[in-house]
């Protein structure tokens, strides 16, 4: 005997074995039906390990699904469901596990190795290409010496290595080395991995990192081209974006050179308007921070009111006006991020073109007034990053504290400039110059903002609430947190806007369709909604009605075949003879309703005693019955 074996169909257990050359077998379809079936089989064996169980190899065994080597090293596979093809090759130690090349091993469960002298040695890894290897749980290697040894760690090409957990190595050498990281191209590798604390270019505060993007190495680093312009903090910034910002710095440096002396004389006078000097009818009063208006032609008027946005006005105590033209009118009031605006409405498909936002509450904190928020919705547009503004600001700062130094031996030769800034601010304080001016000829009360961080602006106007705005002359805001807007209004009730005073009414005009519960609601909104209401109304009521008269139609057919039921019961007859018996049917119609009746009666002997009994059934399916005793005398 030569031990060689031949597959041959098991009509017994129905699938294809492994046997000696010596056993019987069915020969039927000739030597190359048998052939064609034993290579089918074969195949199946190596593809499909779920169709067979395979078993331990002994020296002259061998088990469902593996294939015998014919030279030295022999095929060794250990557990139900693996697959080995090739010398040298095992499946051991765990279930459906494949291993297929020279000397492969695939020892972890659901484990695969393809090639020669691969290895997947832990639990669900993979391992392609000759001498790869896949040694830790979720490991995977594709390619010529490429080596998965870190936890759910790739490899993807030539000799490349991902040796930390969920590290990923793509390219001919790359080498992740670190957890969470990835080295991209040929030769690139990791250096750092994750960081739990760093500081970075320009950022104040601690950052950190899951892991390292590494696309080179000590030889050279790489370009990374056709990148996006960075929108958010945490997007990379293109040289576009780099090249911007330069160009902002040189124009502030131009602005700059012409300063010379004048800034020391605005100076002294900006002091005296910081000690509570105030400006002619404009005051206010409160200890907190001072108003901020970055943006280009914007106006902060209120403690700590902030003005970003260009064209933006913020007005009251921590009153914000981020975004361009918008209006933040108010304790707290904020645009939240929308100013201008040109869309299409979302859900309702109506073209919008809105020049800004005007807001006197705030969405992000709850805080909300009789009318906030009037713009139609959609995603916020982005402002100007503060971290960009800030590395901007800080390079204008520094080149401006120098050219400030330089110019002290100047000062002498602006004498004339120095009248004429004095003469400005005379008149900005007097209310008759820049971008704030009043008429006061008929020489009225100066503005009374006497409500704690309360805002006063105009002739005879009063702030007496809390966080309390009035605006426009004799106007009066005497609840905490309420607005007065305009000539003479008037509020009444905290937490409120006046555009007005009771009989003195005005119109808010140019209102947006609003979208949000707290926004307020334009007439053509009203008017819709109105239209809606009373439709679904009608709609409601002729529903109801038809049911009603449903019902009642169906109430009259079953009243009038109850009725027809009794006419019918009440037409039987009954014997009259003493002792006699007596059995009836009887019929009856009453409005479009029929029914029948089946009636049994007797009378006694003695002609005394009548007993009877009845049933009736009608049109409507409906059946009834009835019994009575009777005693004659």
């Amino acid at each position: 005997m030569n031990k060689i074996y031949s597959l041959v169909w098991n009509a017994a257990q129905s699938r294809w074995v492994i046997a000696s050359e010596l056993s019987s077998k069915q020969k039927k379809g000739g030597m190359r039906k048998t052939m064609l079936k034993g290579l089918a089989a074969l195949l199946l064996t190596s593809a499909a390990s779920s169709a067979f169980a395979g078993t331990c190899i002994q020296q002259d065994a061998l088990g469902t699904g593996s294939v015998k080597g014919t030279g030295a090293s022999e095929v060794t596979t250990c557990d139900a469901f693996s697959i080995a093809i090739g010398a040298g090759s095992g499946a051991t130690s765990s279930s459906y596990s494949v291993a297929i090349g020279d000397a492969a091993h695939a020892t972890g469960e659901n484990a695969v190795a393809l090639g020669r002298q691969t290895t997947a040695s832990a639990d669900e890894t993979t391992a392609t290409g000759v001498a790869s290897s896949a040694t830790q749980d979720g490991a995977s290697s594709y390619g010529y010496f490429s080596q998965a040894t870190g936890i759910k760690s790739t490899a993807l090409g030539y000799n490349s290595n991902a040796s930390q957990t969920n590290a990923l190595a793509l390219g001919n050498g790359a080498n992740s080395s670190f957890a969470n990281s990835i080295a991209l191209g040929a030769g690139s590798v990791t250096t750092i991995g994750a960081e739990s604390s760093y500081s970075a270019y320009r950022l104040s505060g601690s950052q950190a990192s899951i892991g390292e993007l590494g696309i080179g190495n000590s030889n050279g680093d790489r370009k990374i081209t056709g990148l996006a312009a960075g929108t958010k903090n945490n997007d990379a910034v293109n040289v576009a974006q780099l090249k911007a910002v330069g160009d902002q710095v040189d124009q502030n440096t131009s602005d700059l050179v012409v300063m010379d002396g004048r800034v020391s004389n605005v100076e002294q006078v900006v002091n005296n308007l910081n000690a509570g000097g105030g400006v002619k009818y404009f005051h206010s009063n409160s200890t907190g921070s001072d108003s901020v208006a970055t943006g280009q032609n914007a106006v902060a008027v209120g403690a700590n009111a902030q003005a970003a946005g260009n064209n933006a006005i913020a007005m009251g105590n921590d009153a914000s006006a981020q975004a361009d033209g918008s209006v933040a009118v108010g304790a707290g009031a904020s645009d939240n991020g929308r100013g201008a605006e040109s869309y299409t409405g979302k859900y309702s498909d109506v073209a919008n073109n809105t020049s800004g936002t005007v807001s006197v509450g705030n969405a992000a904190t709850g805080e909300t007034r009789s009318i906030s928020n009037v713009a139609d919705g959609m995603q916020d547009t982005d402002a100007v990053n503060v971290r960009q503004l800030d590395g901007a600001v800080a390079e204008s700062k520094k080149y401006t504290d120098t050219s400030i130094a330089n110019l002290s031996s100047s000062i002498g030769s602006v004498g004339g400039q120095m009248t004429e800034t004095i003469q400005n601010v005379t008149n900005l304080q007097n209310g008759t110059d820049g971008m704030f001016q009043v008429n006061n000829t008929a020489q009225a009360a100066k503005p009374k903002p006497t409500g704690a961080n309360s805002m006063a602006a105009g002739a005879g106007t009063s702030a007496a609430g809390k966080n309390a705005t009035a605006l426009g002359n004799g106007a009066m805001a005497n609840h905490s947190n309420s607005v007065a807007l305009g000539n003479g209004s008037m509020t009444d009730r905290d937490n409120s806007v006046s555009v007005g005073s009771a009989g003195n009414e005005r119109q808010v005009t140019n209102v947006a369709a609003g979208t949000r519960e707290t926004d307020a609601v334009n007439m053509g909104q009203l008017n819709n909604s109105m239209a809606n209401s009373t439709s679904n109304a009608n709609s409601y009521t002729d529903n109801r009605f038809n049911e009603l008269s449903g019902d009642l139609d169906k109430q009259k057919k079953v009243l009038s075949a109850g009725i027809a039921g009794a006419m019918a019961m009440a037409s039987l007859p009954q014997p009259y003879e003493p002792g006699a018996n007596m059995m009836a049917l009887g019929g009856a119609s009453f409005h479009g309703e029929s029914a029948l009746s089946l009636g049994a009666s007797h009378l006694s002997d003695n002609g005394r005693w009548v007993t009877k009994a009845q049933i009736n059934t009608n049109t409507q399916r409906n059946v009834g019955w009835g019994v009575g005793v009777g005693f004659q005398f």
